[in-house]
């Protein structure tokens, strides 16, 4: 329901789920999740830091929470939440240019050159990973014996 904008009715179910099994990180994650893209910040925030509580180890979790609190406006805890879920994933592309834009959003040179340098270990890891398909396509398109 979430993928294709069925924010309402998604939300009914997962708050559903919540009400059975409070502690289903999954259901609070997606909720977060729904509250972020319509706009609350804040609800998000609250929906995935309990997520995050429930599972301390889920990269997945730890992204989603640094872009709550981006969209919150609270950039400098979300370079914190990023630097986290990029300990476990250091060549995800996307969390290291959503950091390089909380690291914008806070303003001044030392955020322009950490936006900088967090944007060009972003192309690096899309780079590789281009490398990486294209290596398995043609693996794939080569003739067996």
């Amino acid at each position: 329901l979430l993928a294709s904008g069925q924010h309402v009715a998604a939300d009914r179910v997962l708050r559903g789920i919540l009400q059975r099994d409070p502690k289903n990180a999954e259901a609070l994650l997606a909720l977060g999740v729904s509250a972020m893209e319509t706009g609350n910040g804040p609800r998000a925030v609250d929906l995935i830091g309990r997520a995050a509580r429930l599972a301390p180890g889920s990269a997945m979790v730890a992204g989603n929470l640094a872009q709550a609190l981006s969209v919150a406006g609270r950039h400098r805890e979300a370079l914190a939440a990023y630097d986290r879920a990029l300990a476990s994933m250091p060549d995800s592309a996307d969390l290291l240019i959503n950091r390089g834009l909380a690291a914008l959003a806070l303003g001044g040179e030392a955020s322009a050159a950490d936006a900088a340098e967090t944007t060009t270990r972003a192309a690096e890891a899309a780079a590789a990973a281009e490398q990486l398909t294209m290596g398995i396509l043609m693996r794939d398109m080569m003739p067996t014996s």
